[in-house]
């Protein structure tokens, strides 16, 4: 007699996931399950980013195959950035080939936990039972628009109005408008740029250049007009990185 084979698992990532340090370090995703109130099942795609606690998303829809889940995830990252690891169980839509190759071509590490471990992703099931208890268990849903309107309703409260113990009582929103990465003092025109970016560092550099540039022009101007040099004086220019040429009059 032939034997069955055990289902194909993703070959993800399956070490232990570093503790994020900062928002969109690591994002948690999982999927929950319900039914409308004459026994129609939808299911919730949900998102959270494990350092702020903030719920990036809660999709509802009758049905969430891959693509739509990697459609969902470019929505999100187009509002709140890229993150660099996804952490998800091993369910089918997490594991497919559309995921995998989508994550891939944004080198996106993609985490499983450990097949029947579900406290290895606690952020975010402990995020499904807050929601469960607190909203699907006590709600009847007749129709897809409710379900989505009464998700979003509940998310805006959670992020926006509930402190949380872990975050020193901050709510998620305040929390990650405090953790946000620092921005480069010294921006041009007014555009912003992360102070390790290349953009700030070019900028510090061309600012240290010219005031290299002008202290050397001074003493120059300092040494032609103690030898009395007026033709060199009359042609003596100083460059700065950060304005326009300027001559120097004695």
């Amino acid at each position: 007699m032939r034997r069955r084979g055990g289902r194909k698992r993703s070959l993800g990532t399956r070490v232990p996931p570093a503790i994020p340090q900062g928002p969109n370090q690591r994002w948690s995703l999982d999927f929950l399950s319900d039914a409308f109130a004459e026994g129609r099942r939808f299911r919730i795609l949900v998102v959270v980013d494990d350092f702020t606690r903030e719920c990036s998303a809660l999709v509802a829809d009758t049905s969430l195959p891959g693509l739509r889940g990697v459609r969902e995830l470019e929505i999100i990252i187009a509002q709140r950035g890229r993150p660099a690891v996804c952490v998800s169980d091993n369910g089918t839509e997490l594991t497919s080939m559309a995921v995998l190759r989508w994550s891939h071509e944004i080198r996106i590490e993609w985490h499983y936990i450990a097949p029947g471990k579900p406290t290895q992703n606690a952020f975010i099931e402990s995020f499904n039972a807050r929601l469960r208890d607190e909203l699907l268990n006590e709600t009847l849903l007749t129709s897809l628009a409710l379900v989505r309107a009464v998700l979003n309703a509940w998310k805006d409260d959670y992020n926006n109005a509930r402190p949380h113990s872990a975050l020193g009582n901050l709510t998620p929103a305040e929390f990650a408008a405090r953790s946000a990465p620092a921005r480069c003092s010294t921006e041009p025109h007014g555009l912003k740029y992360h102070r390790d970016s290349p953009h700030c560092w070019m900028n510090r550099g061309a600012q240290t250049i010219g005031c290299n540039l002008a202290a050397m022009g001074a003493s120059l101007v300092g040494v032609l007009a103690r030898r009395r040099d007026q033709t060199l004086l009359g042609n003596l220019f100083t460059f700065s990185a950060q304005s326009n040429v300027r001559a120097i009059v004695p």
